[in-house]
């Protein structure tokens, strides 16, 4: 996985999109605030928590994109010192079939 704080844009078609991830800080406190862009524009700020027990695996989803080629980035807009978040893959879906 991946530092978003490294991450560049990601190119994918598709019609949904699931960014995989974790926030991971000593501080159990930290909520990372992501920001989200999809194709050039803020799509949703997603606030992920570092505690184990109230985050999702998720660190953004979109299942109502068009079928098309789309960028995503996500941004951390609160860095911490000794906070990390990670992501760990990127989930495509599709509504035309694989050649």
């Amino acid at each position: 996985g991946g530092d978003v704080a490294e991450m560049n844009p990601v190119n994918f078609g598709g019609c949904a999109v699931v960014a995989k991830g974790e926030v991971r800080s000593a501080d159990e406190s930290y909520v990372a605030h992501i920001e989200a862009i999809v194709d050039g524009e803020v799509a949703d700020t997603i606030d992920a928590p570092a505690r184990f027990y109230s985050r999702t695996q998720d660190l953004y989803w979109n299942y109502q994109l068009p079928q098309d080629v789309h960028t995503l980035q996500l941004r951390v807009l609160n860095p911490e010192e000794g906070a990390q978040v990670v992501c760990h893959r990127i989930v495509v879906y599709s509504s035309t079939a694989k050649e």
